[in-house]
């Protein structure tokens, strides 16, 4: 009663009324045949629903949500389980469509398997395009932390404003929302349960679901790569502890024997680059022209870490490295032209980014970030653009109390992998302290998308969604499987 009086505060009576009024439109479902990436196939129904872009703005428009309904097999019984794609910006749909399509079979087992996409995302409604800011960074300008954050700002600000101009509330692009757009499916679907499944971002927007909607109205949970209320900007020095762990696995691997200490390979490789800050002559690899780019250990560190997720990066982390440390510039910048620089304009797709930047982080976290970030060896770019573009648009950030901890007593499957690059083992058990029924599977040398890594996970899966598993256990990935790209 506490959380249904909670969600009904969110909203005036105003807007209440108006959407009791065009409930019979809100809603609909109908038979779809969905294909997977291998071409199989299966009839399902795709739904969607019409929510209030903004619910606590009664005069505000309304937008598409859409999803696509897995129905259970014939002798399941249990609650609809809801997926909740990571990001921000992913798509449930598009993990069911992926490598994840045999996992999305095996669940219907316990229930209606529900391929939710986030606000933003997939089959909902969209943000347009905002891809052309005016916000320039041209090939022959240092990128230095302070310019690219700047940039990246700017953008956001532009973006903003012209949204705004076509009548979107950006404000509303946030889990907080997201969320309660799950909790009105539900109750359009008559369901009283639900079961979260989630994998980063996901479970992100999964502990908002726990405070919306309660134990009463959730039957279990099944996490991987948890990340926090408050841990949207994850902590640079738990970033080197990682790559420590890497080390480790990489003296376990016959095949890279001969890999120098990683650490100090990066390192070096970074002061060399800010020392001699090359300029190389590059034929762009989408536009064929030829340009000159001037770089630093910026736009590599940046590039490293959006590529370390999992553990089968790690070779090409290294090649990359290498180059840099030997002074082979002309072959990094053909990396680099393909990440940061692909254009000159920055872009901002939105809906990750307003999202990132409602979810926010603390004072004091962010106090600490800064401070690690003055020696860790990839400063505070694994979350990039956060907290880059904080306050670069006003009255999007969603407070501390949206921060805080989060406690359940929901039966909770926590899958944790050992070489996770972006949630790293010691912050998910950090995150996951609230919850009281937790049962912690250890993945030795699992990276951040585990659900496909080994078997034994969607055994253990089963056999927790089943009941009969409770407790901790450990699941070993052979090193040279786990880098294996």
């Amino acid at each position: 009663m506490k959380n249904l009086v909670r969600y009904l505060c969110m909203a005036a009576s105003a807007f209440v009324l108006a959407s009791q009024a065009h409930a019979e439109d809100a809603f609909s479902e109908e038979p779809f045949e969905f294909e997977a990436y291998n071409g199989e196939t299966i009839d399902t129904f795709r739904g969607r629903l019409q929510v209030l872009e903004n619910r606590n703005d009664p005069d505000s428009r309304t937008i598409e949500i859409g999803y696509v309904r897995f129905p259970a097999v014939d002798h399941a019984s249990g609650p609809p389980i809801i997926y909740l794609a990571g990001g921000p910006g992913g798509a449930g749909t598009s993990a069911a469509t992926g490598r994840r399509f045999h996992l999305f079979m095996a669940m219907r087992e316990f229930g209606d398997v529900i391929a939710f996409d986030q606000r933003g995302t997939g089959l909902s409604q969209r943000l347009p395009e905002c891809g052309s800011t005016g916000v320039h960074l041209p090939y022959d300008e240092l990128m230095t932390h302070d310019r690219v954050s700047s940039a990246f700002s700017e953008a956001m600000s532009v973006c903003a404003a012209r949204w705004q101009s076509q009548g979107i509330d950006i404000t509303s692009y946030n889990t907080q929302q997201s969320a309660t757009d799950i909790v009105e499916l539900l109750d359009h679907l008559n369901e009283e349960k639900a079961a979260l499944w989630g994998i980063s971002y996901g479970t992100h927007l999964g502990f908002e679901l726990v405070r919306q909607l309660g134990d009463d109205r959730i039957s279990r949970i099944v996490f991987t790569g948890v990340e926090g209320p408050n841990h949207t900007v994850k902590l640079p020095a738990r970033t080197d502890a990682y790559f420590e762990r890497v080390e480790q696995a990489i003296a376990q691997h016959p095949d890279l024997d001969g890999v120098p200490d990683l650490t100090d390979l990066i390192h070096t490789a970074n002061m060399q680059l800010d020392t001699d800050l090359p300029e190389v002559e590059l034929q762009h690899p989408e536009t064929g022209e030829t340009v000159n780019l001037v770089f630093s250990s910026v736009e590599l560190r940046m590039m490293a870490t959006q590529a370390i997720a999992d553990p089968d990066s790690i070779p090409r982390l290294v090649q990359v490295y290498s180059l840099a440390a030997q002074g082979e510039y002309e072959r990094i910048g053909s990396f680099i032209i393909g990440f940061l620089r692909t254009q000159t304009e920055v872009e901002i797709s939105g809906m990750p980014e307003f999202t990132d930047l409602a979810s926010g982080i603390t004072a004091d976290r962010l106090a600490l970030v800064n401070e690690q970030a003055e020696t860790s060896l990839f400063a505070d770019y694994l979350n990039f653009p956060m907290p880059h573009i904080l306050n670069s648009v006003p009255s999007v950030d969603l407070g501390d109390d949206f921060r805080a901890d989060v406690s359940s007593g929901v039966p909770t499957l926590l899958l944790s992998g050992t070489l996770d690059g972006r949630t790293y083992p010691e912050s998910q058990l950090e995150a996951m302290e609230g919850f009281s029924d937790l049962s912690v599977v250890t993945v030795v040398n699992g990276g951040h998308n585990l659900f496909m890594a080994t078997p034994e996970i969607s055994e253990t899966i089963a056999d927790f969604m089943r009941g009969d598993f409770h407790g901790d256990r450990t699941i070993t990935i052979p090193v040279e499987q786990a880098f294996e790209d």
